[in-house]
């Protein structure tokens, strides 16, 4: 099952198929997510924080920055050009 995500500080659309995350490049199409950047905001990874803080995992902060979406509000975000 393909879950969507919307990355809000960076204004991209992500998504996971098959454990496999994925960006959407408005020029390339879905591009693999290499920096991380999903997995980082889904378990709240702060990577400003030392290794030994407490909040550099689970930081509810970096968690807010994601949702889940469906695939039509994929097609609705895509149609109004706000990604």
């Amino acid at each position: 099952m393909i879950q969507y995500y919307y990355l809000k500080d960076i204004k991209r659309i992500g998504k996971r198929d098959k454990e496999i995350y994925y960006l959407l490049d408005k020029e390339k199409g879905w591009i693999l997510d290499e920096e991380k950047k999903i997995i980082d905001r889904l378990i709240g990874f702060d990577s400003t924080k030392t290794e030994d803080s407490k909040s550099r995992i689970g930081n509810m902060e970096i968690i807010n920055l994601i949702e889940e979406i469906d695939a039509e509000e994929v097609i609705e975000r895509l149609t109004s050009r706000e990604n």
